[in-house]
């Protein structure tokens, strides 16, 4: 069922330099600020070439000298940064503002999803990555999703039979009891009072809600908490309320894999996904496990950079790295007409070759051979040969998340939660 891990193309990684090293411009030396010996940069890189060719202006930069996260919403960082500040390491940081996420940006993730994790430990100085992406249900084969003789990917991407069984939860406690310190119950209570308390619905938020309206005012649950009592969509500023979400964070107390995935909760998402024709049985809950995959990586103008394996798109991104690597793009200027033209053949042969991946638990990815030096020289020339389109339509950004976190020990955490499109399945 490879066809079903068609993945989004965000991915996380690592940038390691040399203690000493003069850095390149923009970035400041690791080692004394934060404790650590290497510079430590989280990324994310979409499909669709929206966040370089539309991306909204950024705030001013953030400094910190012990330790640091950086995600896409400000509660989310509040909540990792106010965990460190309680003794709490990057791992542990890394669950609270996951699940705040997934409160606060549930157009973009949450614990109906999944998501990799890729972990810096300094003690050990290794990297270990954690794939906890969704999985197919084992009731799942193609023809389910071909009408007319077609593959349909409206069936795939919208209602029940687009929901998988989901590994966010199951991801989050696998890392937390490998290297995290606290308490499940401690790391969601700030999600908890968020979900039952109220939260703003941000700018995105908002934007999703509008985009997805006809969609997600069919649920009652989507209806509950997005829409006011005459019916129509939260706008930003506005205050929403989960409290199902709420009671669910609750109870699963510090055991979030015994519920979720054989108890309580799971029973009710099997019989929820019964009545509505889905495919999610109670044993494809009870069996699903996250992976723990060894990071894969290249060297990048002195640099080491470290990504996700397959069934990630990290390939794609040291692909494309390594087409970049020998052009003198430094003076170009960040995101300026003549650097975009040069990297967008780049990015666009990439996620080409792209197609050669899949779930490596079904398929051989032959990811030696796209980061070999002969494929590399081949698919650069190929790439800059080729010009592209005169006219580009930007699309609206899907449901995906990425935010690192950097502790005073030199651990550092990046994650990427998603439910791959907006909203997921539009089913809560």
């Amino acid at each position: 069922m490879a066809y079903w891990k068609r993945l989004p193309g965000i991915f996380n990684f690592v940038v390691s330099h040399p203690r000493g090293e003069q850095m390149p411009r923009g970035l400041s030396r690791p080692g004394e600020a934060l404790g650590v010996g290497a510079l430590i940069c989280a990324f994310s890189f979409a499909v669709l070439l929206a966040t370089i060719v539309a991306r909204p202006a950024l705030s001013a930069a953030a400094d910190a000298r012990h330790e640091m996260v950086a995600a896409e919403g400000d509660l989310a960082a509040q909540a990792g940064l106010g965990v460190l500040k309680h003794g709490g390491n990057a791992v542990d940081a890394a669950v609270a503002a996951s699940l705040v996420l997934g409160v606060t940006n549930s157009g973009s993730c949450g614990i109906g999803g999944g998501g990799f994790m890729l972990i810096y430990w300094a003690k050990s100085h290794r990297l270990y990555g954690l794939d906890y992406r969704e999985r197919a249900p084992m009731a799942a084969n193609a023809a389910i999703y071909v009408h007319d003789r077609k593959a349909d990917e409206e069936l795939a991407r919208n209602g029940p039979l687009a929901v998988a069984v989901p590994g966010e939860l199951a991801g989050l406690d696998a890392a937390l009891r490998r290297f995290g310190t606290m308490k499940f119950s401690a790391l969601a209570a700030p999600a908890i009072k968020l979900a039952r308390d109220g939260f703003p619905i941000s700018p995105h938020m908002a934007d999703d809600i509008r985009l997805t309206a006809g969609k997600i005012s069919q649920d009652a649950g989507f209806r509950t908490v997005f829409f006011d009592d005459a019916g129509a969509p939260l706008k930003a500023g506005a205050i929403a309320h989960n409290r199902k979400l709420a009671e669910m964070l609750e109870r699963l107390d510090d055991e979030p894999v015994a519920d979720f995935y054989h108890g309580t909760a799971a029973r009710q998402i099997a019989d929820y996904m019964k009545q509505h024709g889905g495919l999610l049985t109670l044993s494809d809950l009870a069996e699903y496990r996250p992976v723990w995959r060894t990071p894969i990586s290249i060297g990048y103008r002195g640099y080491q950079i470290y990504t996700m394996p397959p069934p990630s798109s990290g390939g794609v991104v040291l692909e494309i790295l390594a087409m970049l690597e020998s052009d003198p793009v430094s003076g170009l200027g960040v995101d300026s007409p003549p650097y975009l033209a040069h990297l967008i053949p780049l990015m666009r042969q990439g996620f080409i070759d792209r197609a050669d991946y899949a779930d490596p638990a079904y398929v051989t990815v032959p990811l030696t051979r796209l980061l070999s030096a002969k494929h590399i020289a081949e698919a650069r020339a190929i790439a800059l040969h080729h010009a592209g389109s005169p006219g580009i339509t930007v699309a609206h950004d899907q449901g995906t998340s990425n935010f690192c976190v950097v502790d005073r020990g030199g651990n550092v955490v990046v994650v990427t939660t998603t439910i791959n499109t907006i909203f997921g399945a539009k089913m809560m």
